[in-house]
């Protein structure tokens, strides 16, 4: 990886650099935009059982009523105290997913930087969206069960290891026979660090017990 880097910075070097190059040289100096620490808490916010769904739920159940039938519930002194209690937490959900949604455009940006920088970027985008238009294929929907099963083991992890349950998202987000992979190591009960082993080999070795061809 060291020797590549150093190759491309001798080719940036070696003539002018174009405004996109300019763009991933840069980029390559932005150093990590949110902690591990942060990653767990929006996880516990926005994840399974997150404390915004009471609100989410209420806040959709007053859209499906009228507006005469909301102001005739408010007739009431103590539903509208509920209701403008429920209009806090409501107005705060909202305002983490505005903080939510500016994430994920960052991420979306920094990765089309990411993948911009490879030599085919034009041809991968293209396959991609063909890919994306036909909808999920089989193995990533099995990529995405497996992932979530998984997971939800791992729900009560060590805060100490969220930096290894980082890694395994991006391993699994990388490679397509991920969800063979995680289902196998999830059938002999590998732990956090064995299944990333497991996701770090190029690709399942024969003879291996989680080699599902033999």
């Amino acid at each position: 990886m060291a020797k590549q880097k150093s190759i491309r910075a001798a080719k940036r070097k070696s003539r002018k650099m174009s405004p996109e190059e300019k763009i991933a040289r840069d980029f390559e100096k932005q150093p990590r935009q949110i902690t591990d620490e942060e990653i767990d808490a929006i996880e516990t916010m926005f994840g399974h059982n997150q404390p915004f769904g009471p609100w989410r739920r209420t806040a959709l159940a007053t859209l499906a009523q009228s507006g005469a039938r909301l102001i005739e519930i408010c007739e009431d002194r103590k539903s509208a105290e509920t209701f403008a209690y429920a209009r806090k937490g409501i107005s705060n959900y909202a305002e983490n997913l505005r903080v939510l949604a500016g994430l994920m455009e960052k991420a979306d940006a920094r990765l089309l930087i990411a993948v911009c920088a490879h030599p085919e970027a034009i041809e991968i985008s293209r396959e991609v969206d063909a890919r994306w238009a036909k909808g999920p294929s089989d193995a990533e929907k099995k990529r995405t069960a497996e992932l979530n099963a998984f997971i939800e083991d791992l729900r009560n992890v060590d805060p100490a290891q969220q930096p290894q349950v980082n890694d395994l998202l991006m391993l699994v987000a990388a490679r397509l026979d991920a969800g063979d992979i995680l289902e196998a190591c999830r059938a002999r009960g590998l732990g956090l660090e064995e299944t990333i082993a497991e996701l770090r080999k190029p690709r399942l070795v024969p003879g291996s017990p989680l080699n599902t061809e033999n």
